[in-house]
């Protein structure tokens, strides 16, 4: 009897391929599940503390939405005022690398009246969602589309993240119908979220690339669940730092994209009896040929630093 679990892939889409994987849906049959609306201010310290502790803080409100609406909010966001009528607090994590401890770190933080005080509106952002759901070759999945346009500081852009999902299907099949519907130039796989895009996109944050992180592992998992949370942080901190390379070519996020790999080829031998199949041995010179093209480009990092 195949296994059932729940499993989730977020990927990166230019706006202008988004009518591309609509259509695309379309050929597999997909069913709609509605449309939804969301209007975003991220609030933060003048120096993005909240940010560079790993943490997303805001006010939003579902559906439409008027620019005295936003007024109205961004003024009351910035005497530190409560959220007007209509609008929701949103606490949430910039990533899988933020901290344990950082939810506490903030609720210390936001008892002090001067911290409160302090909060000013860094961006906006406003997302029109889609979602579907497709049944196709023993696959049961959801579609969800974000398309997001943020602003800041008079600079905008748009970007759209759209996440493939399943509860019931089994893994092989999931992963089956995603190979299919994928288009390699048009979805790039990111473990970046929309309030993470939004701080990149203003360079809020102190540091681009991110660091080894532990995964979250509990007592009572089993060595199977273990190994998926292990490989699942090695994944996001590569994809992390991948997203990093491309906006900033910052040397340290190519080496942690090495440490990344690393820490995935370390958890693949001490769980060998558990990965097994063709999929692992085609895996494992593909991990060697990434690593070899990264040790390149750290090589020349360091000539470029320390040499010349």
């Amino acid at each position: 009897m195949r296994r059932t679990r729940e499993i989730s892939c977020k990927f990166n889409l230019e706006p202008q391929d988004c009518d591309w994987l609509i259509a695309t849906l379309g050929r597999y049959g997909a069913e709609p599940l509605g449309e939804t609306k969301d209007f975003a201010l991220y609030l933060d310290a003048p120096d993005a503390a909240i940010g560079n502790h790993g943490l997303a803080l805001g006010i939003h409100r579902a559906g439409e939405i008027t620019s005295d609406d936003v007024k109205t909010a961004v003024d009351k966001a910035a005497r530190g005022l409560p959220a007007p009528n209509g609008w929701m607090r949103l606490v949430e994590p910039l990533s899988a690398a933020t901290p344990v401890g950082a939810r506490r770190w903030l609720q210390s933080l936001l008892r002090r009246q001067d911290a409160q005080q302090s909060l000013r509106v860094l961006f906006q952002i406003e997302t029109q969602g889609s979602r579907w759901r497709v049944t196709a070759g023993g696959a049961n999945a959801e579609i969800s589309l974000d398309r997001a346009r943020i602003a800041a500081n008079r600079k905008q852009a748009s970007f759209a993240i759209v996440t493939f999902g399943c509860k019931a299907s089994p893994a092989a099949d999931f992963f089956r119908f995603l190979t299919e519907i994928c288009g390699p130039t048009k979805l790039r796989m990111s473990a970046e979220g929309i309030a993470l895009r939004g701080y990149r996109f203003c360079g809020n944050l102190r540091d681009s690339h991110v660091s080894a992180f532990p995964p979250k592992l509990a007592t009572n998992m089993d060595a199977a669940t273990a190994f998926r949370t292990i490989a699942r942080a090695c994944f996001d901190q590569f994809l992390l730092n991948e997203a990093a390379i491309r906006l900033t070519r910052e040397r340290e996020a190519v080496h942690q994209c090495r440490v990344a790999l690393r820490r995935l080829s370390t958890g693949l031998r001490l769980f060998s009896s558990l990965v097994s199949g063709p999929g692992r041995d085609e895996l494992r010179p593909e991990l060697k040929q990434l690593a070899a093209h990264l040790q390149k480009a750290r090589d020349l990092d360091v000539l470029t630093a320390e040499v010349i």
